[in-house]
């Protein structure tokens, strides 16, 4: 598995087009977009704020530790792993009814579109 790293991104919106055998670390963003085209592996975001997620194709999962104002739009997401963090599930709740969340210290909230 290869891991790409984005670091320290600060107002930038980003679309990545990657593969499955890779996943994606966000560390240290802020106030940043990423749109995700193609199938991945994961999606780790660590120690971020304000940051937008798009996923138009499914993912194995999202771990997401200390960060907060995370906004996830796709229901392709069969598993979310909260630690720390606050984040929100853009449209219909009914969309992610088969998601396994696994959540400690975290708040996970839902807004309707």
């Amino acid at each position: 598995m290869k891991l790409i790293i984005i670091k320290n991104k600060y107002n930038e919106e980003n679309e990545y087009n990657l593969e499955l055998d890779q996943s994606l670390l966000i560390k240290n963003c802020t106030n940043s977009k990423f749109i995700i085209t193609n199938k991945i592996n994961k999606i780790i975001i660590l120690n971020s704020d304000n940051i937008y997620i798009k996923i138009n194709r499914i993912i194995t999962s999202i771990e997401i530790t200390q960060s907060n104002n995370i906004l996830i739009n796709g229901n392709n997401v069969p598993c979310i792993e909260l630690y720390k963090s606050t984040v929100y599930l853009l449209g219909n709740i009914y969309q992610y009814k088969n998601i396994l969340i696994i959540s400690e210290l975290s708040n996970l909230l839902n807004i309707q579109m």
